[in-house]
């Protein structure tokens, strides 16, 4: 009987390993998120005018200031003397930037792959003083939720910094 049971268990997972290719390749249309790849003007550092947050990451504190990581975009600097009443300073336009840190007069931030180093003893006229190219690798990113997606194309020249949600035909990636 023992014998019986195990037999049985092993057809039952032998036949969840079959997949139909026919079946594979006639997803059809779908709306699946897609890759959204570093251009050259993603190269470019901008320092704008803020506005409210809409998509918050990780949260740096500097005196009176909050450094908030606008996620995959930049960094929002915040003046946070008034909790009540914070002041939108400014905005760092750092296309793929994650992560950040701050040392003395420097705010060191990735940016599409290169580390740079920010001069911010003025706040309000920050200066890009240094750039090192290539030193962050290429990261895989997993879209946001599980499901199909476009793969990654990983001989394109500029990092992936993103995903946005587009109609694909037969996406081959599942996740």
């Amino acid at each position: 009987m023992e014998q019986a049971k195990y037999i049985f268990l092993s057809l039952l997972f032998c036949s969840c390993i079959y997949a139909d290719d026919e079946a594979l390749e006639s997803l059809g249309e779908m709306e699946v998120y897609t890759p959204i790849y570093a251009g050259e003007e993603d190269n470019i550092i901008s320092f704008q005018d803020s506005y409210p947050l809409k998509k918050p990451g990780k949260i740096y504190v500097y005196g009176s200031y909050l450094f908030v990581n606008e996620q995959q975009i930049g960094i929002h600097i915040i003046n946070n003397e008034n909790p009540a009443e914070l002041e939108y300073v400014v905005f760092f336009r750092l296309p793929g930037n994650v992560d950040m840190a701050v040392r003395g007069n420097y705010l060191y931030a990735d940016h599409v792959g290169d580390l740079v180093a920010i001069n911010i003893s003025d706040l309000r006229k920050p200066v890009v003083s240094t750039r090192i190219e290539g030193i962050y690798s290429y990261a895989v990113m997993m879209p946001p939720e599980p499901g199909y997606f476009e793969c990654i194309d990983r001989a394109r020249k500029h990092l992936m910094i993103g995903w946005e949600k587009k109609i694909v035909e037969n996406p081959e990636c599942y996740w």
